[in-house]
């Protein structure tokens, strides 16, 4: 289900009871639920918020682009499109009103299209200075021509940068608070946790380390 437009869509998930992943579902059902959003994608929980924007729309936009009609199914398709393209407003305003319903705030929408409006006047700038290369969507093998979307790597992503899954996000950071920060004054102190001693270690006298 959730194939037809007129009907809920419904999404059934089967655990397998001989499977120890699936079983623990069951046997930590109280934790698996109260962290259920942890194991959720970051990008799918604040679906329109800046940096979801920054990674997800230029794939979301140019996939609903080029499967709105079949003539832009091609990956070659991508040099006939200009910036009054009808089909582009089209998309465009599905995103738009997708937002709004979500986030209920208008300026989200401004945004996005603020957002696309430039990926199309950058896409057109692009095919002018092609030089008489074809525009297309991806770079394929042994093809002659400009491809506009990149793949995701190491290096930093712009603006045509089009992840193959939404796990592909920032990776992890960790943040050192420096002690002489005038806002830390007043919190509250904190410390590493003692380490446990070994058998046979540590005499109780204090240095954090014994029992």
């Amino acid at each position: 289900m959730g194939r037809n437009p007129n009907r809920p869509g419904l999404v059934v998930v089967l655990y397998n009871w001989a499977r120890p992943r699936d079983l623990s579902h069951y046997e930590t059902f109280e934790h698996y639920h109260e962290t259920f959003y942890a194991q959720v994608e970051a990008l799918s929980v604040t679906p329109f918020s800046p940096r979801a924007l920054d990674r997800g729309l230029t794939g979301v936009f140019m996939g609903a682009l080029r499967h709105s009609d079949p003539e832009l199914v091609g990956n070659r398709a991508a040099h006939g499109v200009g910036t009054d393209d009808p089909r582009i407003e089209q998309v465009m305003r599905r995103i738009i009103e997708r937002a709004c319903g979500v986030t209920s705030e208008a300026r989200v929408g401004d945004e996005i299209e603020r957002l696309i409006v430039e990926r199309v006047d950058d896409w057109q700038r692009t095919k002018r200075q092609a030089e008489g290369s074809v525009i297309a969507y991806a770079r394929r093998a042994k093809q002659p021509v400009t491809a506009l979307l990149r793949p995701p790597g190491v290096a930093a992503w712009g603006t045509w940068t089009a992840p193959y899954s939404m796990r592909e996000t920032e990776p992890t950071v960790n943040l050192q608070l420096e002690p002489e920060d005038p806002s830390l004054r007043d919190a509250p102190r904190w410390t590493w946790p003692a380490k446990p001693a070994a058998d046979g270690e540590g005499d109780g006298d204090g240095d954090g380390r014994g029992p």
